[in-house]
């Protein structure tokens, strides 16, 4: 979203529509903290205006809830992706839950999928864990979790499997910028395990994401749409109980989480309970 172009369509388009994703809340950036603002100043030049299927978590500044409400105080303009969306808003405004969009999203065919696993490298024969990990803006805590994803990526290695990252996104979160987006992260995954890890992404579509998600045999995640798509296509998930979004997500749907310094034990028991589980599961593996 350029600022000038931007401007410019405001002055003609006849409504906008926010849609998806967890906007506000801890660690918005300064362009989503204005968006309300701008949304506001819409309504008061008599635009329609909705914001579809967003996240509003708690730590979003008050500045910035209090023109969003303002904003979405008529029915009908408003729904959220989770009950503590909605629960931030508060009573007075009305949000109905729809999920979060991504959950219905139609994954790109399976061929296409296996196509782009194969071009990275991996071995369909072998049981696949995908990591998609995400910068935090604390260094001490993402060590903390790069030590958890070694962790089961070795048992994962030892009963067997291969390791793969999934890069989301092109840069990372909380204003850290391209020197520690998903792919380093990623790189430096494989470092700690002595071997260059495949990486798939980022930029790819998201229905094509979605399909090699699909394609893993189980996933551990910190980035909340690799965990919805692991939910959607049945692929075994592993998140991390960081983010309200992500761990509200993961509560919604009686998914496994950890905290962010599980004991190993915990780890290697959720690699030996979810491997074989998984790999029986798919025969036509078995016989590629």
């Amino acid at each position: 979203m350029e600022g000038i172009p931007f401007t410019k369509s405001l002055k003609w388009c006849d409504g906008i529509a926010v849609v998806g994703g967890g906007l506000f809340g801890t660690g918005s950036s300064s362009l989503v903290n204005v968006l309300p603002a701008i949304v506001w100043a819409t309504t008061a030049r008599g635009r329609d205006i909705t914001y579809l299927a967003i996240g509003v978590y708690p730590g979003t500044p008050d500045r910035v809830l209090d023109l969003l409400r303002r904003s979405v105080r008529k029915p009908g303009r408003i729904s959220v992706r989770d009950e503590v969306s909605a629960a931030t808003l508060g009573d007075d405004i009305v949000a109905p839950v729809v999920g979060d969009l991504a959950m219905g999203l139609k994954p790109a065919p399976a061929a296409d999928a296996r196509r782009a696993l194969a071009a990275a490298g991996i071995d369909p024969a072998v049981p696949l864990l995908l990591v998609a990990p995400k910068a935090l803006p604390n260094p001490i805590l993402v060590d903390a979790l790069q030590d958890a994803a070694e962790t089961l990526a070795r048992r994962w290695i030892e009963r067997g499997g291969a390791v793969a990252g999934l890069a989301i996104s092109t840069h990372a979160d909380y204003g850290l910028g391209l020197a520690r987006r998903d792919e380093v992260l990623v790189n430096e995954l494989g470092e700690r395990l002595g071997r260059p890890l495949p990486v798939l992404g980022p930029q790819l579509p998201p229905a094509l994401a979605k399909a090699v998600v699909g394609e893993a045999d189980a996933l551990f995640g910190l980035r909340i749409h690799s965990l919805i798509f692991a939910v959607s296509t049945g692929v075994p998930c592993l998140g991390v109980g960081w983010e309200e979004r992500t761990t509200a997500f993961l509560a919604e749907h009686e998914q496994s989480a950890i905290s962010t310094r599980p004991p190993k034990e915990d780890l290697h028991a959720w690699v030996d309970r979810t491997l074989p589980a998984r790999w029986s599961a798919r025969p036509r593996l078995l016989s590629s």
